[in-house]
C-alpha cells in the first residue's frame, strides 16, 4: 500500500461526517432514515472501511455498548467462515474496540472496529483486510481514521 497515497475528503450527503480516503478508493452510502453508513474499498476490493453514525441509544452500561459493537461486527462478517471476535476492550479515551477474524475464499482476514459516543451519536467505524496486508496498510488506516471529523449539529439522513 503507497504511503504516498493521494487523499480527498469525503463529506457524507448530510455533513454528518467527513473523512479522507485514498483518491482510488470506492464508496458506497448504504444510509437510509436515521442511519448513516458508509463503505470505503480499496481498489483491489480487499481492505475495506466502515464508517457508521446513528442516534445514540439509551445505554448505560458498558456492557451494552459493547453488546451494539459487537451486533456491528457481526452484521458485517459474522457470515463468513470461522468468523470469530475477541473480547471488547476500552481504550484510555473511553472507546470501546475488539478484533475479529475470518476466512474469505480461503484467505484468512482480520479485522479491528471502534465504538465511541460523540454527543449526539453513536459512531461505530470498522476496518478489515487479508491479515497479511496489515502490516503494509497500517499507517495508511490509521491516516484514514484520525480524519474522521462529526458534525453533531447535522443531521442523520
Amino acid at each position: 500500500m503507497p504511503q504516498d497515497a493521494e487523499f480527498i475528503t469525503y463529506s457524507h450527503p448530510t455533513g454528518i461526517f467527513s473523512i479522507d480516503i485514498p483518491s482510488d478508493w470506492t464508496v458506497r452510502d448504504d444510509s437510509r432514515e436515521g442511519l448513516a453508513l458508509v463503505n470505503f474499498v480499496s481498489p483491489d476490493g480487499q481492505i475495506l472501511v466502515r464508517v457508521a453514525l446513528n442516534p445514540a441509544p439509551q445505554l448505560d452500561t458498558d456492557e451494552a455498548w459493547a453488546t451494539m459493537l459487537q451486533a456491528f461486527v457481526s452484521g458485517t462478517a459474522g457470515q463468513e467462515a470461522n468468523f470469530e471476535m475477541e473480547e471488547v476492550e476500552e481504550d484510555e479515551d473511553e472507546t470501546l474496540a475488539l478484533t475479529y477474524y475470518y476466512d474469505l475464499n480461503d484467505t484468512p482476514h482480520e479485522g479491528d472496529a471502534y465504538a465511541w459516543y460523540e454527543d449526539p451519536y453513536a459512531v461505530m467505524m470498522l476496518v478489515a483486510m487479508p491479515e497479511e496486508r496489515w502490516d503494509d496498510a497500517e499507517d495508511l488506516i490509521d491516516d484514514i481514521a484520525d480524519s474522521l471529523a462529526i458534525e453533531p449539529e447535522a443531521p442523520l439522513p
